[in-house]
């Protein structure tokens, strides 16, 4: 029963990341995360379900967060006041079966042999996604303009990346 269940449910895989923190910008959370829901709505990429969740870690608190959905793959935007700063990013995520991964090995190879797989064929398989995660970047920068015109009677902020990874390879 066990090796039944690994072979059919869906492990997600994270495929890529990328966080900003902007330094004394606590104030601008709930701005940033407006703007960054509807920038990504204003895309118009297509989704199967879009939706604002909310999930709360003991000592914590509640946190907002955008996710998305498209097939095998989602998609979460964040936007949380980390002590007096502000934090946003976003993860992309890829859930599949062991199954259906080996699946589509096996089909790739038959592609590959019979020559119905060309290179370009290739990459625009998965062209959709990566236009998916450029507007989830896009939001979440749109987010970060909302925060920075924000007026700050502290000062200046001042932004950091603190990890970027948007090249991706599926299949």
């Amino acid at each position: 029963v066990l090796a039944i269940l690994f072979w059919l449910i869906p492990v997600p895989a994270l495929l890529a990341e990328w966080t900003q923190v902007m330094e004394e910008s606590s104030d601008a959370t709930q701005t940033a995360f407006e703007h960054i829901n509807s920038a990504f709505q204003a895309h118009g990429a297509p989704v199967d379900s879009l939706r604002v969740r909310t999930a709360s870690r003991p000592g914590e608190g509640h946190r907002e967060y955008l996710e998305l959905r498209r097939g095998h793959f989602s998609g979460y935007l964040s936007c949380f006041a980390h002590e007096h700063d502000l934090y946003v990013g976003w993860t992309f995520w890829l859930h599949m079966s062991p199954l259906r991964l080996l699946m589509m090995v096996i089909g790739r190879n038959l592609q590959d042999v019979t020559s119905r797989g060309d290179g370009i064929y290739r990459s625009l398989r998965f062209e959709s996604t990566r236009a998916l995660v450029a507007a989830m970047h896009g939001a979440a920068l749109a987010g970060i303009d909302a925060a920075s015109s924000e007026p700050d009677p502290v000062g200046p902020q001042r932004g950091r990346e603190t990890a970027i990874d948007m090249n991706f390879r599926v299949g």
